[in-house]
């Protein structure tokens, strides 16, 4: 389809392997050996912002890719940046500033970081030289690991709170925001919309394109031990075969999570007033009571 973009999504690069090592762990020379394959198959990165405008404004996106991590270690200045910069490509951080300003806490009563705590998360420093040399930052979330088991008013407040502190800090403006463990609802897109972000990235698999609800946008994992045969098949198919594909569209026709990125009233027209309507609950009253107290 024109216009479809893979968003690769890795959360955690390593030295070394491990019988104990993690599926989702990719080792560093595989990740090279990657980014070796997309070089030379002549593409190129993007950001979030890049894609969603291409969307608004018809642009033709062509060997465009999106890179993207949820592993926001110090590995990702000292070894994943640098790497990528040899080809030419920058990345997509998905970040939670409260891990951040921890870590910076814990850091003021530590006099040598980098080889007593080599797995810290990075500075703001840090954060703000990527940004320079082309990287974006997305939010992910303030503190809580889960919202589906918050009430509306503290989904709200995750949202708000982690995109504020990741532009104190930063000086950047956080557009995009990766629903925590992938899992999109409604009222996320919803609460999204409202407080001015631009996308909410899922779980959902498959490449992006405008197709799909700008508030449940897919992504693709890229895990352990991938061959490279099917590293290319889920760079130009946004699968790794017909089973991954038949399972994903199962999953979404049965769980509830995505539903909505089938509604019709759901998808990239802007402005339309449905989307306030398709949901049993609107946020208006809480929505409201929330701006005003954040405005005080």
């Amino acid at each position: 389809m024109p216009n479809s973009v893979p968003i690769l999504n890795y959360k955690g690069l390593v030295h070394s392997l491990s019988l104990n090592s993690a599926t989702n762990q990719v080792h560093l020379k595989e990740f090279e050996n990657q980014l070796e394959w997309l070089a030379e198959n002549h593409y190129s990165t993007i950001t979030l912002d890049d894609l969603v405008l291409s969307w608004k404004e018809g642009t033709v996106l062509s060997k465009k890719v999106i890179i993207s991590f949820e592993e926001t270690s110090y590995f990702i200045y000292k070894w994943i940046a640098p790497l990528m910069y040899k080809y030419n490509f920058f990345g997509t951080l998905f970040l939670s500033g409260d891990s951040i300003l921890k870590s910076e806490m814990e850091r003021k009563n530590i006099k040598d970081t980098i080889s007593i705590y080599p797995d810290r998360p990075l500075s703001w420093t840090e954060l703000r030289e990527l940004t320079q040399l082309g990287w974006e930052i997305a939010g992910k979330n303030h503190h809580c690991g889960k919202h589906e088991h918050r009430n509306r008013k503290e989904i709200l407040e995750e949202m708000s709170k982690c995109r504020e502190i990741l532009y104190d800090h930063v000086d950047f403006k956080i557009n995009h925001y990766l629903y925590p463990a992938g899992k999109s609802f409604e009222n996320y897109g919803i609460s999204l919309r409202e407080l001015g972000f631009i996308s909410g990235i899922s779980d959902r698999i498959g490449k992006a394109n405008k197709s799909y609800s700008k508030w449940n946008i897919p992504r693709i994992s890229v895990k352990t031990s991938l061959p490279l045969v099917d590293f290319q098949k889920k760079v130009e198919t946004g699968y790794q075969g017909k089973w991954e594909k038949f399972s994903s569209r199962f999953i979404e026709l049965t769980w509830g999570g995505n539903r909505f990125t089938e509604r019709k009233d759901y998808l990239m027209e802007e402005d339309k007033p449905e989307i306030f309507q398709i949901h049993p609950f609107v946020w208006d009253k809480e929505l409201n009571d929330f701006k005003s107290n954040t405005s005080k």
